[in-house]
């Protein structure tokens, strides 16, 4: 290495270091700005920063922050501590601020030293590990320079039109992160068919997750729903609130036709949105069978969910593609209870994911399993604050399958409670903000444990609207002017019973702040 390429690593390194450690001192994430400064010294310097280190790469639509932290937590509780971008700044220049920052000042990897973004017990241990999330867009910058051993994928929905557009545009943008990957185990979600075409024509192995028939239905007892884990209610609905059938085609938009041929799919199940077990029936493009399996859900309630796995005895065989025709059973596996501390189908999604990926980096699978047993909410994630009295938790929701995902969860709270949905137009948000006409606000109507229900932010006035138009009357829904946070969480903070808030992500920011200080959290780039 010549005497100018050792500078400019070292000025790399040194000022990502300096400029993070003063954003930090006022208070500042600086996640962002310090990889800036660091790729004006050296463009490479991820690459250079991050040889030689095992790392998972997470993307995806939904799902992807909390199936990195799953990762992250079991990876230290099992005393390996890995690098991890907590903060959430999973752009380029998020990444390389994590990698150069960790670095010594030839760029070197620290190994059996102390990460400055870990907690002061921390050790890297014998070896190196890293778990980063990454944006969809992102991928395909980042992959290359960071050469990760696992890419997991966990889902494909409709986000963002206007900085991502369609569905297809994401996936292409993902499937171009994967070609300049050829080394990673690809962890696929089998039940996602814009995922699972991921598979085809690339040499990379593949280790598939999913969720069988058996977890959607529950043995004689009827239709079971995998968004709260108890059977449905025979409750008579409006018209405005009969939800949609799980068959219905706005349920599966995203991906209602073949990617190969363009016949539409049959599905012989759902869970949620597109996801499910297709098939096209001329081409046979189909769902491939998982080799990490959730083959019943036990239970979800507010804070955990119970279910068994199908987990494989041994590493699953490579597939370069999609078989046509698929095998009714893996040959050597077992069936383990799995305990997530955290509700909700998508999590348990996530949870299947977190497997996959360790099952690919040939860890330990005990390691995840207990790590699943004790995980915390992240960042905004199902995020629980007690204050005072009043218990309230923060769920980001940012396009229609999540929000979805999100209501189905709040209609299995039995609980009285009070609802704040936030939403605003940003620049990090999407200004298209037409997705709230694709969800299904309608299924809230008619629960009489909903106390109360409070609309902010810039588009407050939208919220509302499409409120009225699932039928809830104007008097029961408050609007607080966007410049009023004070107003909005002096009402939060005494409320007399649970309060849940579902913002997207700027207008999450300035409420996930105030009331991490006001429970005594720390700092969002804390983790």
């Amino acid at each position: 290495m010549s005497g100018k390429d050792s500078l400019q690593i070292a000025l790399a390194v040194a000022s990502c270091r300096f400029s993070r450690r003063i954003l930090r001192g006022i208070n500042r994430g600086g996640t962002s700005l310090p990889g800036k400064l660091a790729m004006w010294f050296r463009r490479d310097i991820l690459a250079i920063a991050s040889e030689g280190v095992e790392t998972i790469l997470v993307t995806g639509t939904n799902g992807k922050t909390t199936t990195a932290a799953m990762l992250s937590h079991a990876m230290q509780e099992a005393g390996r501590a890995p690098l991890s971008n907590s903060s959430g700044a999973n752009l380029l220049s998020g990444v390389t601020a994590e990698f150069a920052a960790a670095a010594d000042l030839r760029g070197r990897p620290l190994r059996g030293r102390k990460n400055p973004d870990q907690p002061a017990d921390a050790d890297m241990g014998s070896g190196q590990y890293a778990v980063i999330e990454c944006d969809e867009g992102a991928l395909r910058h980042v992959a290359p320079l960071l050469k990760p051993r696992v890419i997991v994928v966990t889902n494909i929905f409709r986000d963002q039109l206007d900085r991502y557009g369609e569905v297809m545009h994401t996936l292409e943008a993902i499937r171009e992160g994967i070609r300049l990957a050829p080394e990673a185990v690809l962890c696929l979600n089998a039940d996602d068919s814009l995922v699972a075409s991921l598979a085809l024509d690339v040499p990379n192995p593949v280790i598939w997750f999913g969720m069988e028939e058996t977890a959607v239905q529950n043995g004689d007892k009827g239709r079971f729903s995998v968004s709260t884990g108890e059977e449905t209610e025979n409750r008579p609905l409006s018209p405005k609130n009969r939800p949609l059938s799980p068959d219905s085609p706005d349920r599966i938009s995203d991906a209602r036709y073949c990617i190969r041929c363009g016949r539409e799919y049959t599905y012989s199940y759902h869970t949620y949105a597109h996801l499910g077990d297709f098939r096209c029936p001329c081409c046979g493009y189909a769902r491939p069978l998982p080799d990490i399996a959730v083959t019943s859900i036990d239970g979800i309630n507010a804070v955990e969910s119970r279910v068994y796995m199908r987990i494989p005895d041994r590493e699953p065989a490579h597939r370069d593609t999609i078989p046509q025709e698929r095998v009714s059973e893996k040959s050597i596996s077992q069936k383990l209870p799995v305990r997530i501390a955290l509700p909700a189908v998508y999590n348990i999604y996530n949870a299947a994911a977190a497997l996959a990926a360790y099952a690919a980096l040939k860890l330990p699978l005990q390691e995840i399993l207990k790590g699943l047993e004790h995980m915390k909410s992240s960042f905004g994630r199902m995020e629980h604050f007690n204050i005072g009295r009043v218990s309230i938790q923060m769920i980001l929701v940012k396009n229609p399958a999540g929000c979805n995902q999100a209501l189905d969860y709040l209609c299995s709270i039995k609980e009285p409670c009070s609802i704040v949905l936030c939403l605003n137009d940003l620049d990090a948000d999407g200004h298209d903000i037409s997705w709230i006409w694709d969800v299904d606000y309608e299924k809230l109507y008619g629960r009489g444990n909903i106390r109360r229900i409070l609309v902010w932010g810039r588009r407050a006035e939208d919220l509302q609207l499409r409120l009225r138009y699932a039928g809830f009357e104007e008097k029961r829904i408050r609007r607080v002017p966007e410049k009023e946070l004070k107003k909005l969480l002096d009402v939060i903070y005494r409320s007399q019973v649970p309060v849940f808030i579902l913002p997207n992500y700027t207008a999450m920011l300035p409420l996930r702040d105030a009331l991490r200080r006001a429970a005594g959290k720390d700092s969002f780039w804390k983790g």
